[in-house]
């Protein structure tokens, strides 16, 4: 596909060839016209949904041979932010902020929105979730008992809310009874993964701002049993105790992060993608330079007992040109055929990294 570019210098939708991949793998547009895409979830169909952030919609994907093919359908509109979506036996389950909604079987109602009938009106299961917009866009997983993980961002930049539940990884069920805490001290977590081999759930947490430009790192963690303690707001990337927060703390008391991945550079969706775990990172803000708009792998020392972190390598860059970011990448996912889908927010688009043949 031939690169067009706006008179700001923008890539326009639909391009992949400013993005740079690793020798012997290639990358293409899956699907344009992506409403804001986030967090991503593929049903045994072969389509893909998509949820969104800030367009309050969440898109249904359906397959195709090439991206002119894959229609993409507006499955629910009209919510807050239902960024997090999951599938679980035939259902669709969706986080928006103070809601946890399902649609029941979902590729049913996929058909019929895709013959011309109305968008999907969701059954609400929990509306007992923190209302706070700030850091309350969640993530969202079902584990295999049909549980539901979702973070509980903290809602601020810095301050102390455990006690009232904030800063926290929950799991429940879908109704939000039997709730209990998997993890603490974590700001806000907009991404995690169980690592097949383990069992252990890794999730990445975005680090406090107004630091300076260099401090602290955000984070990918690893959690090996429920309940444990990843530092905020006391300490930040392992060893770095806070200004007001972390007096009187030693940062020895909490859970090391398994890698830093640098500051201010938000990362959001991870995967497990051929053997490492893969990161979203979605870019700066709160920098004088930008930094991040990339995805990275994150290249494991793979054992049964728990992998550990070897190193940390680029896999897709190039939407961060000099000071002007022209694409966001919000998740990762992993899809049977060994490639790999990325959402970019910004853009509206879904790309594939796949190996040449």
């Amino acid at each position: 596909m031939a690169l067009t570019a706006s008179a700001s210098g923008a890539a326009e939708p639909g391009e992949a060839s400013r993005l740079r991949v690793p020798q012997g793998f290639a990358i293409e547009v899956y699907a344009s016209g992506v409403s804001n895409a986030r967090q991503m979830a593929l049903l045994p169909s072969g389509t893909l949904l998509v949820g969104s952030r800030d367009a309050g919609v969440v898109s249904a994907v359906l397959p195709g041979a090439s991206v002119a093919e894959r229609r993409v359908l507006t499955l629910l509109a009209g919510l807050e932010m239902p960024t997090g979506i999951a599938a679980h036996e035939g259902d669709l389950y969706v986080a928006d902020i103070s809601r946890i909604y399902r649609v029941a079987d979902v590729e049913a109602r996929i058909a019929e929105v895709a013959r011309g009938g109305p968008r999907v009106r969701p059954e609400t299961l929990n509306d007992r979730l923190p209302a706070d917009t700030h850091h309350g866009w969640r993530y969202l997983r079902v584990d295999e008992q049909g549980r539901l993980i979702v973070p509980i961002g903290a809602p601020c930049n810095v301050c102390d809310r455990d006690a009232d539940g904030y800063a926290q990884i929950v799991r429940m069920q879908p109704d939000g009874s039997q709730r209990e805490t998997l993890a603490r001290g974590v700001r806000n977590s907009v991404g995690f993964a169980i690592e097949p081999a383990s069992g252990h759930l890794w999730f990445t947490d975005n680090g406090r701002d107004w630091l300076g430009d260099d401090l602290p790192s955000c984070e990918l963690n690893r959690m090996t049993q429920a309940g444990q303690h990843f530092g905020f707001p006391f300490c930040h990337e392992g060893a770095v105790p806070d200004p007001k927060y972390g007096r009187g703390r030693s940062c020895g008391e909490f859970v090391a992060p398994m890698a830093k991945l640098g500051p201010h550079v938000a990362p959001l969706g991870i995967t497990f993608w051929r053997g490492d775990a893969v990161v979203a990172l979605h870019g700066s803000w709160n920098r004088s330079r930008k930094s991040a708009y990339k995805v990275v792998r994150v290249v494991l020392d793979r054992k049964p007992s728990g992998s550990t972190v070897q190193r940390i390598e680029d896999l897709v860059t190039g939407w961060l040109q000099g000071e002007y970011a022209w694409g966001r990448p919000a998740d990762v996912l992993a899809i049977p055929d060994g490639s790999l889908l990325i959402a970019d927010d910004q853009q509206g688009l879904v790309y594939r990294l796949f190996e040449k043949r």
